[in-house]
């Protein structure tokens, strides 16, 4: 690349057999001569003249393409732009008496968690001004699940 230069001739560099800390040491001349002029080298391509010149390669002209009319017969109609058929949205709405069940559903547990809350606070009320004994306190506080569970099971027997 260099026709055979030095190393420390083209980067200016000491040769390798002394020390690397006189190096360091050592100040770095700065150039003061104008840097020479590097003669034209036929391997590397001139970056400005990047285009200007296409004689080494003739481009075809541009030619318009019509695709025959028996393609198109053979194509489907736009398909959707989405794979999974039909929209979230879409399953909503075929499937309105199930969403209305899950409504329901949801209010009945809530209406169930604020009847224990109201239940739950009254039983406290009742145990704390009358006067139980432990077993009969117990039992009162045993008598609320279980009576819950009775009416379940009631409920669900009779459906």
């Amino acid at each position: 690349m260099f026709d055979g230069a030095e190393l420390s001739a083209v980067y200016g560099s000491t040769p390798y057999d002394q020390p690397t800390m006189q190096k360091m040491q050592q100040p770095i001349p700065q150039p003061t001569q104008q840097p020479q002029q590097i003669g034209v080298n036929p391997h590397v391509a001139d970056v400005n003249s990047y285009g200007k010149d296409t004689s080494s390669h003739a481009t075809p002209p541009d030619v318009q393409y019509a695709p025959p009319n028996a393609m198109y017969a053979q194509q489907m109609p736009h398909p959707k732009s989405y794979a999974g058929g039909d929209t979230f949205w879409e399953k909503i709405g075929n499937k309105k008496m199930e969403i209305v069940k899950m409504i329901v559903l949801s209010l009945v547990i809530v209406l169930g968690l604020s009847l224990d809350r109201v239940a739950g606070f009254y039983l406290d009320d009742y145990i704390t001004k009358s006067i139980f004994t432990n077993l009969q306190e117990l039992l009162v506080r045993v008598s609320y699940p279980v009576g819950i569970i009775l009416v379940m099971w009631i409920i669900k027997a009779s459906m």
